[in-house]
């Protein structure tokens, strides 16, 4: 009985085995039988069974050992199976936006915080220059302000009463070269000229000599007091002049490269809504901070209006002086999944069609936040904000995301002029025709060159057919290319365009 099923078994899955291999060689080999005098349509290419993105413009194999079918005239020309095509009430009801590309300046900004302190340009310690007792202090706390010239304090100074009485008699004397010697000796006691000249003139030597402020400002530091006992080492005051503040912020290590000290500089501050505040780079420390990896920077900031006290807390973004053109899309167009970044564009009236892009920086560009757009997009196309996952989804469904996201190992092949090669960068800027496994229209792309490719010296205005291929980094780069009508392709490394005119 077992013997029984097990030959009826063997004989389904023979049978079962039979006809699908029938049907796939019917399907492959279909194209055979269509002689030169068939009125079938033209065959504009041959594509993989298993992979619809591996395409040549002849019969042959797949990188899966199958043949390649042909695609016909009459089937390219209809509407591609993820294009998704959507009512004016539908399109109401899910609340359908769309928005322009469109070219913004962007430069790569850099994100930082910091803490407002003293300009210490603009701050000074006060001491004595001899040894002497504070007789009247006039500054009596910290915050104080007081300005250029203002009395501090006065100081008995024995040493100074002695050379007072020197110039006194010096002078009723009229004994020139001593009186000019014991002025330079007071000058050097911190002794202003003003002072020392009413010494000269008293009928006796002062009790005590007076200490004036060096510039305006605040008291940030106080240890001076009354009858208190000071010697040249001992600080008595500090002052600051806040119309100035450094804004102190550290900048990590991959951004230290765009630091420049004509970069624009912006703060914003939590006691100041609304408010941006515009510094300017002052300093760019030579040294890391060992722990944290960050290199600091001292910023400058025009605080003549006293808004900013030290210790705030600010954030700063530093904008490099050098920017640059390119195409951007609000951040909410854009659709990130784990095997590629898409948006949906709208091709036409109610006719909607998923794109392959590569995205690259995200900020404020423009108004609102904006993300640049590398590959896949030109300025002026729409693109679907809002309501762009459910025309993804059905796109999905009708399409299947293995097309939507072509394969890293395969080849896509299209052909265009070059515009622009950058031997520094290694990358070249070409005008191609459309490239219909990414949906990409006839546009200038850039891409990056392999570097396996050395017979070819890649010029302006040269046409040509080439491969992109998709890596890991999510942009497509060129990885092969041949001239126009050949069957052959190139190999080896690319020689970088211009090295023959160096």
């Amino acid at each position: 009985m077992r013997s029984k099923y097990a030959v009826v078994a063997g004989f389904v899955v023979v049978s079962s085995i039979s006809v699908g291999l029938g049907l796939f060689l019917g399907r492959s080999m279909d194209w055979t039988s269509r002689g030169p005098d068939s009125n079938e349509q033209e065959i504009l290419y041959w594509v993989a069974p298993m992979d619809p993105n591996f395409r040549r413009d002849e019969p042959g194999k797949s990188p899966m050992g199958m043949d390649l079918i042909p695609v016909y005239a009459e089937e390219d020309a209809k509407p591609k199976a993820s294009t998704v095509a959507l009512s004016p009430s539908v399109i109401n009801n899910i609340g359908v936006r769309t928005a322009v590309a469109s070219v913004e300046p962007i430069s790569q900004k850099i994100e930082s915080v910091g803490f407002v302190g003293y300009d210490e340009h603009r701050s000074s310690h006060v001491h004595l220059r001899t040894e002497g007792w504070i007789q009247k202090l006039n500054i009596r706390a910290i915050g104080d302000p007081v300005k250029k010239g203002d009395l501090l304090f006065t100081v008995y100074a024995p040493e100074v009463i002695v050379a007072n009485a020197d110039l006194i008699r010096a002078v009723r004397r009229n004994d020139k070269a001593a009186e000019q010697s014991i002025r330079i000796q007071l000058q050097n006691y911190g002794i202003d000229s003003a002072q020392i000249d009413e010494m000269a003139q008293a009928s006796k030597p002062g009790d005590v000599f007076k200490v004036f402020a060096p510039q305006s400002g605040v008291v940030t530091t106080l240890e001076a007091a009354d009858g208190m006992y000071l010697q040249p080492d001992s600080m008595a005051l500090r002052l600051a002049d806040m119309s100035s503040v450094w804004l102190m912020v550290d900048v990590f290590e991959q951004d230290i490269a765009r630091l420049s000290p004509n970069s624009q500089v912006l703060a914003s501050f939590e006691h100041l809504p609304g408010m941006v505040l515009e510094g300017r780079i002052d300093y760019i420390y030579p040294e890391l901070d060992v722990v944290t990896r960050t290199l600091p920077v001292r910023l400058y900031f025009d605080n003549s209006e006293g808004l900013l006290r030290p210790n705030m807390f600010g954030r700063v973004t530093i904008i490099p002086a050098e920017t640059r053109s390119a195409v951007t899309i609000p951040t909410s167009a854009l659709i990130r999944t784990g095997m590629s970044e898409r948006v949906i564009l709208k091709a036409g009236d109610g006719t909607f069609v998923p794109r392959i892009v590569t995205p690259g920086l995200t900020g404020s560009f423009g108004e609102g936040s904006r993300t640049e757009i590398l590959q896949g997009l030109q300025a002026g196309e729409e693109v679907v904000t809002s309501a762009q996952f459910l025309i993804d989804s059905e796109s999905s469904l009708s399409a299947g995301m293995g097309r939507m996201s072509p394969s890293q190992g395969v080849p896509i092949w299209s052909n265009g002029t070059v515009t622009k090669v950058d031997p520094e960068t290694n990358s070249i800027t070409i005008r191609h025709t459309a490239i219909d496994e990414l949906h990409w229209p006839e546009m200038e792309t850039t891409f990056a060159v392999r570097g396996n490719l050395t017979a070819y010296e890649l010029r302006p205005d040269e046409h040509f057919e080439f491969a992109i291929m998709r890596g890991s980094d999510k942009r497509f780069s060129l990885v092969d290319l041949r001239q126009m009508g050949s069957k052959h392709h190139k190999s080896g490394h690319l020689a970088p365009a211009g090295a023959a005119e160096r």
